[in-house]
């Protein structure tokens, strides 16, 4: 997502830095002063940089409560790539949070699409100690199992809190055992629908994942209240 310059803009420093997969970084920030940002799990920040005319959009992936305010970002273009070169004690210029790709307080049960990096916001909302927690269902896609963020913490996750479940798939290459080969499919949305009943349906990742399967659910009768979506390029 890209953003124009307008807003007000905030130093933050970088505290540290992991990385979560190849081409694949957590910046972890804290304002230059004052308090840091009270925020929504699901939002995201605009991020500008010196000789960028546009700012470009990153998703929160770290809980409200948090004392580290974290983004995570993977390569894709000039930009990230230009962003992913900072490293701990350096600068970086955000705006407030933004956005409303935030979970409904409703006690309905939760379908969440993931593409890519675009299971950011559901890991912000999995980690706020403070939101409901229905049962909720996590399809995953990635091209190959090293590209899949967060793995460790998602296989943890169900566990901790039985009504969380998370099912990876894996398009470009052979998965792992347990891990299913190929797109989300028809027959799986078909699945998941039956399985949660009424359920709320959010999707995010690539404009075409996005375009796709709420086409798809359309199709499949889930009404438009209760598909949310959130895209990025």
């Amino acid at each position: 997502m890209n953003a124009p310059m307008s807003e007000q803009y905030r130093p933050y420093v970088m505290v540290r830095r992991t990385e979560e997969a190849p081409g694949v970084s957590t910046f972890f920030l804290r304002p230059a002063s004052g308090e840091g940002p009270q925020f929504a799990a699901g939002q995201f920040v605009n991020i500008s940089l010196p000789g960028h005319t546009e700012a470009k959009s990153y998703t929160i992936s770290s809980a409200p409560q948090d004392k580290e305010f974290a983004v995570t970002i993977r390569a894709a273009g000039k930009f990230s790539t230009a962003l992913l070169a900072h490293q701990a004690g350096d600068r970086l210029s955000l705006s407030e949070p933004l956005g409303y790709f935030c979970a409904d307080e409703a006690a309905a049960p939760r379908l969440w699409l993931a593409g890519g990096i675009g299971v950011t916001p559901f890991m912000s909302m999995l980690r706020d100690s403070s939101a409901a927690r229905p049962r909720t269902l996590l399809y995953y896609s990635n091209r190959t199992f090293s590209d899949a963020v967060f793995k460790e913490e998602l296989q943890q996750l169900p566990i901790a809190d039985p009504r969380f479940e998370v099912r990876h798939f894996i398009t470009r290459e052979p998965p792992p055992d347990g891990i299913i080969r190929g797109r989300i499919a028809e027959a799986d949305l078909r699945s998941a629908l039956q399985k949660l009943p009424n359920c709320q349906v959010y999707m995010c990742g690539s404009i075409g994942f996005v375009r796709d399967y709420w086409s798809l659910l359309k199709k499949l009768g889930v009404p438009e209240e209760r598909l949310f979506t959130e895209a990025f390029f």
